[in-house]
């Protein structure tokens, strides 16, 4: 004879990591950020004509004079330098190249490289060891560090407009494009011969390069979606992370890194199984600034009230 009554069950918690706070800095408010490893530094931009290079360790800094308007950030390995993308004003669609050392910075023109005064971003191909830069009017423009040779190409918008791009290890080129309505991500090869599309969330935006999986990651502007390409095969996995994320950083223990906008929570996609796990920030993410220091597994994040934190993502 059994007894039948209410059977009490509590279900065992959700891990969730719970960020540690290693550094805090008082700032301006921080638009573009990229790391310098020859001075183990992160450079950031917000407004003006001044860049700020912080020692990624102690939060120190020290101001250095710029053109302003810049775009977007990014280190060069092969000159060991800071590149910078200028977006509007005298200088827009011109590039800066910083001494990370030094601060000082030389200037190429908008004439040296041939683009057009719009500009959306730039990444940095490792195989012909050139800034590919996404430019308007459905250019592509691939600058050598090396000799300041430029190479022109064309890009496809599908009639729906494109936004970001990022390269892989093999040196492919992969340029998201669409609204909501159409959309995806086009493989183009070093030398944009069209390699095929790729489907995403809608309005795609950012592309992630991910060396951990040989894959690019994609996010959506208006969705919910982060998109996973294979690289080798072309194979699409989507994972619905819940709102719309700013660009998702990789770590180097098989995680990629995301954080909502306006939102109080970093979350993690394992690269592999794709499963979610959060944690509390320290304050509000203010959606920009997002820099991982791989040798620490640290990010450093801007704070809605121009604060720059660093935490551990371990």
């Amino acid at each position: 004879m059994f007894s039948v009554g209410i059977v009490s069950y509590k279900p065992a918690p959700v891990y969730q990591p719970r960020w540690t706070l290693l550094n805090s800095l008082t700032s301006t408010d921080v638009g573009q950020a990229a790391y310098d490893p020859v001075t183990n530094s992160i450079w950031v931009y917000s407004s003006g004509t001044t860049i700020r290079k912080i020692n990624a360790t102690t939060g120190s800094y020290v101001d250095f004079p710029c053109l302003g308007n810049i775009l977007d950030l990014i280190y060069d390995p092969v000159t060991s330098s800071i590149w910078a993308l200028h977006s509007a004003g005298a200088y827009a669609g011109s590039m800066s190249k910083f001494d990370p050392t030094t601060g000082a910075y030389t200037s190429i023109s908008n004439a040296q490289i041939g683009s057009p005064y719009s500009v959306y971003c730039f990444d940095w191909n490792p195989v012909n060891e050139t800034l590919c830069i996404l430019c308007g009017g459905y250019a592509l423009k691939q600058y050598s560090v090396a000799n300041g040779t430029v190479t022109s190409y064309f890009v496809d918008s599908h009639g729906a407009g494109y936004s970001r791009l990022a390269c892989d290890a093999a040196g492919n080129i992969w340029v998201s494009w669409g609204n909501s309505v159409s959309y995806g991500v086009d493989k183009y090869t070093s030398n944009m011969t069209f390699l095929g599309t790729s489907a995403t969330g809608p309005q795609p935006h950012f592309v992630v390069y991910d060396p951990i999986t040989d894959s690019i990651w994609v996010n959506s502007a208006t969705g919910t979606a982060l998109t996973k390409v294979s690289v080798q095969t072309g194979a699409v996995q989507s994972v619905n992370v819940g709102a719309s994320t700013n660009i998702p950083v990789i770590d180097t223990v098989g995680h990629a890194l995301y954080l909502k906008y306006g939102s109080a929570y970093l979350a993690r996609v394992d690269l592999v199984s794709l499963a979610i796990t959060s944690g509390p920030l320290i304050g509000t993410y203010g959606g920009a600034g997002l820099v991982y220091l791989p040798d620490e597994h640290a990010l450093w994040y801007a704070h809605t009230t121009l604060v720059y934190n660093k935490i551990s993502t371990d």
